[in-house]
């Protein structure tokens, strides 16, 4: 059944960046790969919210002892999001959320709403420096395009440092991991450098994520493959803070803000590599 719903998934995404960013391959793939003899290069993270700070604190000592979460311990969380996402302030939140909700009342398509909201993120990206929109995007192309696996209890990449913010009553989940063929090059410079992997996630999570979240997720991962590479990135700390950037500004406003327009682009361009 996961399977079905992760590939009737792939075929959505993929048909819409067929047109927007011509897109030729199919998001998932199914695999009886169990990643042996693979290296890991990062992952998607997100929080897992519960009613109170005890259950929260409750389901996560049940993890430790048995390393996994229950399928009955998921559906008992109140919500799950994006790092990127959790992590909003509440002005940030008010932008995001006026962003999704113009990009999905305008949108006609019928296509996947993550799609269309990654699409409006990308486009905002492109009126502040055009040349970064086009590394990212070109990332982007290659994650799709790779083998998307579903998994159950991935393992936790830490690359988040201690200065990642949850609420007392959320835990931190694994929903994506990336797993590439070891090289002399691990974290790719372009897409035509992406070594050949696969992509695990863990579908109990990326079904229960909204499309906001979803996009952000995926706009996340393919900002920092190239922080890594190009801006010495150890953690995603920056490349949260930046994508929660693109998802909430107020584009008239930065305009109008030299200085800020000229410091967000300073810092994009090296992230994304850019002389």
């Amino acid at each position: 059944m996961t399977t079905k719903l992760l590939n009737l998934h792939r075929g959505t995404i993929a048909a819409f960046f067929a047109t927007i960013f011509m897109v030729f391959s199919t998001l998932v793939a199914p695999s009886s790969s169990t990643a042996k003899g693979w290296s890991s290069t990062g992952g998607g993270s997100g929080a897992l919210c519960f009613d109170t700070p005890n259950t929260a604190a409750l389901v996560s000592e049940s993890r430790m002892k048995t390393g996994v979460l229950s399928d009955l311990q998921i559906a008992s969380a109140i919500s799950i999001e994006s790092l990127d996402i959790h992590e909003a302030s509440t002005l940030e939140k008010e932008g995001i959320a006026a962003l999704a909700g113009r990009q999905l009342l305008e949108s006609k398509t019928g296509l996947a709403e993550e799609s269309v909201l990654y699409a409006a993120a990308m486009k905002r990206l492109q009126k502040i420096i055009p040349d970064a929109s086009i590394r990212i995007e070109e990332i982007f192309q290659a994650i799709v395009a790779q083998k998307w696996e579903p998994k159950i209890s991935l393992d936790q990449i830490f690359d988040r440092s201690d200065r990642a913010q949850l609420s007392e009553n959320c835990i931190f989940v694994q929903i994506l991991a990336r797993h590439s063929t070891p090289g002399k090059q691990v974290i790719p410079r372009s897409r035509a450098d992406l070594p050949l992997g696969i992509i695990e996630v863990d579908l109990r999570f990326w079904n229960k994520l909204d499309v906001l979240n979803k996009a952000a997720l995926l706009f996340h991962e393919s900002l920092y493959i190239l922080a890594a590479s190009h801006a010495g990135h150890v953690d995603s700390l920056r490349v949260r803070s930046l994508t929660r950037t693109i998802f909430s500004i107020d584009l008239e406003s930065l305009a109008q803000n030299r200085s800020a327009l000229e410091q967000l682009r300073s810092e994009l361009r090296l992230m994304v590599g850019l002389n």
